[in-house]
């Protein structure tokens, strides 16, 4: 790669025209500038390869400059992997850089970037566009932007396959050991995998336009567009039996605005969804559960995935909508040997101390810590609603059933058992005992969302 394919690949993010290049007179393997992403202030670095005549160390001044200048400028910033950096050596074999001490030690280290990156991290929106396969020095600053967009066929890992070989025994290829599917899939590193880098670049430019320059700046704000699908009966979308499963996008892409909703981390723990979307036109953040997934329940990656979303809505001040459907938390051994119950408390850590409005409609089922989950009771949600499909309990229907049919319950307990079958049974009941704000049509949620974003 040259130093032109790195300017050309730059062209895909920057509208048209609007790039300048920064540090022109520094040597080093990074193209850096500023310019405009949708007509807002947005800076890049992209490394670069070709007869330039500059060392590693060089290359890392120069990243330095930039990362310094933010610290007092703070402003979006986009990170492109396009070569693979301190001189990429034959065969796929590790290098060993020259200056080699200096990159690991001192004032001017590698250390550093990464110190100074991580201070940016929430504070101003950073994406990573990953076009090639990069390892060892360059994989962390890509783990450490808010976002990271993978193209097929690319891939990061610790260790390059020889010097894992040579450490562990293991023999893996690049697709192995970290391959954008993999990371997409399996590590959840990636937030998208993209077919094409046109595509990666897209997807870039979409993600940041729901995005402030910086945290505690304005939300960006659109022109309203009416969702894409036309309304239809709620039973058309979502079956009143809750162990029968249904595509929870399908819900979604019908009340907000049409073209507007970006998945994060799809194919990663798909029986959790985290979404930006607008509604009305304004940015909205969406935590649900995908019931055509293991019945929508939470498995502890799921969770991970949720508490990384949430407290990254909470950065930025954008507003969160939890659509619940879930029966609770996974049980059983693997479970359990996955970090379950702390993954379930950090979830419940990242709500409680999200200072964003939070909205919370129960969709069909949030039994047992599911409901807490999803930001219902206890947590403070704005205002708690619910579909007529929807039932709240500590056991669902079928559960309560069989613990009726097996009797031997007290007075008291047959009582309460009696009691939460009606649960069950009828969301509005849970109204009328005040366990909810209202049980809202499905033909109400566009207008609540759109009161809700507008803080009425």
């Amino acid at each position: 790669m040259t130093v032109c394919m790195a300017r050309k690949r730059l062209e895909l993010l920057f509208d048209s025209g609007a790039f300048s290049e920064l540090f022109r007179d520094r040597p080093g393997g990074y193209l850096m500038g500023e310019g405009l992403v949708g007509g807002r202030r947005v800076f890049a670095c992209a490394t670069r390869t070709g007869p330039g005549g500059w060392t590693p160390l060089d290359t890392l001044k120069k990243e330095l400059l930039l990362l310094e200048q933010l610290q007092d400028d703070p402003a979006p910033l986009v990170l492109v992997m396009d070569a693979q950096g301190f001189g990429s050596s034959a065969a796929g074999r590790s290098p060993v850089p020259p200056d080699a001490d200096e990159l690991q030690a001192g004032g001017q280290c590698v250390g550093r970037t990464y110190y100074l990156q991580a201070r940016l991290r929430h504070t101003v929106p950073m994406v990573g566009v990953l076009c090639v396969y990069v390892a060892a020095a360059l994989s962390f600053p890509l783990a450490l932007c808010d976002a990271l967009v993978m193209v097929e066929g690319t891939g990061m890992s610790i260790g390059r396959p020889d010097a894992v070989r040579l450490m562990t025994g293991e023999a893996n290829t690049p697709e192995e050991l970290g391959g954008a599917r993999k990371h997409c899939t399996v590590a959840g590193q990636g937030h998208a995998l993209a077919p094409t880098e046109e595509a990666a670049f897209a997807w870039a430019r979409r993600y940041l336009d729901f995005f402030p320059c910086r945290a505690g700046g304005e939300l960006p704000e659109l022109p309203a567009a009416e969702p894409a699908l036309p309304p239809v009966p709620l039973d058309r979308l979502v079956p009143a039996d809750c162990l029968l499963p249904f595509r929870m996008q399908s819900l979604i892409e019908g009340f907000v605005d049409k073209g507007s909703l970006l998945e994060l981390k799809e194919p990663y723990a798909h029986h959790a969804i985290t979404a930006l979307a607008r509604v009305g036109g304004r940015v909205c953040g969406i935590v649900a559960n995908a019931p055509a997934r293991f019945g929508g329940i939470l498995f502890p990656d799921g969770c991970r995935k949720m508490t990384e979303f949430i407290t990254l809505c909470d950065s930025y001040g954008i507003p969160l909508l939890f659509l619940a459907d879930t029966p609770g938390f996974m049980v059983g051994r693997h479970a359990e040997e996955e970090g379950s119950i702390r993954a379930g408390a950090e979830l419940f850590t990242a709500i409680a101390r999200c200072r964003t409005p939070r909205l919370c409609i129960v969709v069909r089922k949030a039994y047992t810590a599911g409901l807490y989950a999803m930001g219902g009771s206890g947590f403070g949600p704005s205002r708690l609603l619910a579909l007529p499909t929807a039932s709240i309990s500590i056991y669902g229907r079928k559960a309560l059933e069989l613990l009726k049919a097996d009797g031997g319950l007290a007075p008291e307990g047959a009582e309460a058992l009696a009691e939460m079958l009606q649960g069950v049974e009828s969301s509005k009941r849970l109204e009328e005992k005040g366990m909810i704000d209202r049980v809202i049509d499905w033909s109400e949620i566009r207008g609540e969302v759109a009161r809700f974003l507008r803080g009425d």
